[in-house]
């Protein structure tokens, strides 16, 4: 911990650092409040049809967190991963985030859970949930073409 006096006009102030309880993502802060107030990650629909592995709600608050950070690619979770004061954040507010208990949302994972959000290959497994078929049909150049939306992508409009 490092601490520092600053001689400010008539009276000192202590100002201390420290380092491992900051983070760069501090505007997650303000999402997160919301989040576990109005309880939008609580039981999303569908979740109890597997038994292992991350919870949709998990996923959902990476790829919020990673478009609150400005993030673009799934890679990018590593950066969040990497931020020890927001994973001890996450961690502390998972139970009010998810409506479950700790153990519950650890005990998802074989070997233990070793990480706060989950790996960038999880999360592009979990995205390709939502990619339809229709996705992938023919374009005609000189027209524009929307799909029509996956069954799944219907479960993540509820939330």
């Amino acid at each position: 911990m490092l601490q520092k006096s600053v001689r400010h006009s008539r009276f000192n102030v202590k100002v201390n650092f420290v380092s491992y309880h900051t983070t760069s993502h501090a505007g997650a802060i303000t999402i997160l409040k919301i989040l576990t107030d109005w309880g939008y990650l609580r039981r999303l629909p569908g979740e109890t049809d597997r038994i292992q592995g991350w919870f949709d709600g998990q996923m959902l608050l990476a790829l919020i967190l990673l478009n609150i950070a400005g993030y673009d690619h799934v890679s990018d979770i590593d950066m969040l991963e990497n931020d020890h004061a927001l994973g001890k954040l996450i961690s502390r507010l998972e139970p009010d985030l998810f409506g479950r208990r700790r153990g519950s949302l650890d005990r998802r994972h074989q070997g233990g859970r070793k990480r706060v959000f989950p790996s960038p290959c999880a999360m592009h497994d979990w995205l390709l949930r939502f990619h339809g078929d229709a996705a992938g049909g023919e374009r005609v150049y000189g027209t524009s073409y929307i799909p029509q939306l996956s069954e799944a992508f219907h479960l993540l409009r509820i939330v």
